[in-house]
């Protein structure tokens, strides 16, 4: 019987969850809130033009904006776009140190799926990195706390999802900056690692990034789940990436480094998927964890930005350990670091991803099933 409620509850749940489209209008944000959800930060908000009062970027490369991130028929191979041509720089984290380890990561959450992956991941007392989205973030602040009280790495994937390369240097820096300050809102943590969405990243952005504090994390090339596309794309099923994934170990156990993957929180079946691909690599050795634990990294940094005369450096903690952390919702300073202006939340509900919404529904009942048994 209480099986039969969880599906009850799941199909209320579906009947509720379309998605609202914030009520705020294209203008600067007023002092304290956070710019509009999904939407790329202005960069003539207020508190974005304090920042940048504090970040150097006028030394950043002269490489022409992308339109939405896409590759040109040519462009110049010198300028290290990842996207184009795979291209990556020493600092780019795009595998772990130790053969057989595995940085296990997950994108564009928190959603309302996070807290399944969540109950499984804490069950199997494995940590991973979340890659978040500002946005989602704001909306979702204790989801972010409970991340972070369980042990996983809080990580930066930008305020609102959009291609890097397509974007101003204030513009990014803003996309950052925005992210983070939303994670160390709901988490009292400021993130060193970010994920350029799409992988879109050249040496400019690389440089702002920088400049900000934040060092780049891709994914091992060739180890991409493509979870995403399942329920849009009919090549793409739960069975076709386990398939996948399973093709993979021979040549993972041959690497002389660890890897990194690109997984999503995003829908009720890509966390179903996840939660199938932990034991097939359990079971040869390999040992999930988080990106900054694979890297012998450190995930923090002390504070938003340091000032050090007219330049921005990177304050990042001495300790490669995880701190502890306690959720501190709109906090109004960190520890050991600058003032900063209080933030609150929106009233208006973000616009949730249409990919939340397509293919996603049937996997909520199912996914809701799946949590009840592995209690």
């Amino acid at each position: 019987m209480r099986s039969f409620a969880i599906i009850a509850i799941s199909i209320v749940l579906i009947g509720s969850a379309k998605a609202a489209v914030p009520n705020a209008t294209d203008t600067p944000s007023r002092t304290g809130q956070y710019p509009v959800w999904d939407q790329v930060p202005r960069t003539d908000d207020p508190q974005i033009v304090e920042w940048l009062k504090s970040v150097d970027l006028s030394q950043a490369p002269n490489i022409p904006l992308s339109k939405d991130g896409t590759c040109p028929k040519s462009f110049d191979p010198n300028i290290c776009w990842w996207t184009c041509n795979g291209c990556t720089r020493p600092d780019d984290v795009v595998v772990c140190r130790k053969a057989k380890t595995w940085g296990l990561t997950y994108d564009d959450g928190p959603t309302r799926y996070t807290k399944y992956l969540l109950e499984h991941l804490n069950k199997k007392a494995l940590t991973a990195t979340f890659f978040i989205v500002g946005s989602r973030a704001a909306e979702s602040p204790l989801v972010v706390a409970e991340e972070a009280r369980l042990g996983h790495q809080l990580a930066v994937h930008t305020w609102s999802h959009h291609a890097l390369t397509s974007l101003t240097n204030e513009q990014i820096a803003a996309e950052l900056l925005w992210t983070s300050k939303a994670i160390f809102d709901a988490s009292g943590l400021y993130p060193a690692y970010f994920r350029p969405p799409y992988g879109d990243i050249d040496d400019r952005v690389r440089y702002v990034a920088k400049a900000v504090g934040m060092t780049p994390v891709i994914w091992t090339s060739g180890y991409d789940t493509e979870d995403w596309q399942i329920g849009s794309n009919p090549k793409y099923t739960e069975k076709s990436i386990i398939t996948t994934f399973t093709s993979w170990i021979p040549k993972i156990l041959a690497l002389k480094t660890g890897f990194i993957t690109l997984e999503h929180d995003l829908s009720g079946s890509s966390v179903i998927t996840a939660t199938k691909l932990l034991p097939i690599a359990i079971a040869k050795g390999i040992k999930p964890m988080s990106v900054a634990k694979c890297v012998n990294g450190t995930p923090y940094r002390k504070s938003l930005l340091v000032h050090t005369g007219n330049s921005t450096v990177p304050s990042i903690a001495s300790s490669t350990s995880f701190p502890s952390a306690t959720a501190s919702v709109n906090s109004t300073q960190s520890s050991g670091g600058p003032t900063v202006i209080p933030i609150s939340t929106p009233t208006a509900n973000s616009a949730t991803r249409n990919a939340l919404a397509s293919g996603s529904s049937i996997a909520l009942v199912v996914l809701a099933v799946v949590s009840y048994s592995l209690l």
